[in-house]
């Protein structure tokens, strides 16, 4: 779970006791508060089916954090 969360810019949760369920909402909560969208189109000509990779960074914010997926396979022209 913590390898697919991590190739798709997520974050594991795991409770060990359902006491523990309280934070994590809390958490996801402020998580959810704290997200933006980034979309981009991407070059037609490169190779359809082909994974492309994608890099997301704020190189001017050192106090944020980016969690975003590694890239993506295209769907297919019709």
């Amino acid at each position: 779970m913590q390898t697919l969360a991590d190739s798709t810019g997520g974050t594991t949760f795991i409770p060990e006791i359902d006491a523990d369920l309280t934070n994590i909402f809390s958490r996801i909560a402020a998580e959810l508060r704290g997200q933006y969208l980034l979309q981009y189109y991407a070059n037609a000509e490169a190779p359809a089916g082909q994974f492309r990779r994608i890099q997301v960074s704020v190189p001017a914010r050192i106090d944020v954090r980016v969690r975003a997926r590694r890239g993506f396979y295209p769907k297919k022209q019709d």
